[in-house]
């Protein structure tokens, strides 16, 4: 489930920012339309993995009834223009997650953590008015994962990369003549497989990180 409060909270902040913002600034214009490096954008949110395997079966099995949940994510992106309002963009980001044994529980930690190098192309909206710029496209991301898992103070790392996709929908407006700040929602559209080690060997079970990502971004125009 999306956490409203923060979804809320990012949008109050967005439009709070843009307002205060336009009492000063006149909005950015693109100068030309020429393809080349546009900017780039560091941006915090939040990310909801459904951690389907983890959570409906092998936590169960753990004897604990904690489970992964959403939580912090942060990440960065280079842009690039291309004609016809079309771009692309290179990308990097960070989220990790953690559950607690209870008492009973075959396991005193079990943390994940997912870093992703992305590239995506997307379409930007221009002349929407009131300097407001929607846009929307799609990530392509090349995923690390990292699992600890801490048992009878025995840690077990586990490591293994994947392929993932993430549509996305967003708003930029500009500050000042270089800076910008913007939302945006993606739903990434994945799994990993996570080994189980049985007496008659190892069994890799996929775990789905379908999930809500929601980020405030500020960024620097190039151009």
């Amino acid at each position: 489930m999306v956490n409203w409060k923060i979804v809320f909270c990012l949008v109050l902040c967005f439009l709070a920012t843009d307002s205060i913002a336009r009492r000063h600034y006149k909005p950015y214009h693109r100068r030309d339309n020429s393809p080349g490096l546009n900017g780039i954008s560091v941006s915090a949110g939040y990310y909801n993995p459904s951690m389907e395997y983890l959570n409906k079966w092998f936590l169960p099995m753990a004897n604990t009834s904690n489970r992964f949940k959403g939580g912090a994510m942060g990440s960065a992106n280079l842009s690039f223009d291309l004609p016809l309002n079309l771009g692309t963009r290179l990308g990097i980001w960070y989220w990790d997650g953690k559950v607690n044994g209870q008492t009973g529980s075959t396991f005193n930690h079990f943390g994940v953590n997912f870093t992703g190098v992305s590239m995506g192309a997307f379409y930007s909206v221009k002349g929407s008015g009131q300097g407001l710029i929607p846009y929307f496209g799609i990530d392509g991301t090349y995923l690390m994962i990292q699992e600890k898992y801490d048992a009878n103070d025995m840690l077990m790392k586990m490591v293994g990369t994947d392929i993932v996709t993430t549509p996305f929908i967003g708003i930029n407006t500009a500050i000042s003549d270089k800076i910008f700040i913007g939302i945006e929602y993606g739903y990434c559209i994945g799994q990993y497989l996570h080994d189980i080690e049985l007496p008659t060997g190892i069994v890799s079970e996929p775990v789905k990180i379908n999930g809500n990502k929601i980020q405030f971004t500020v960024g620097y125009k190039f151009r």
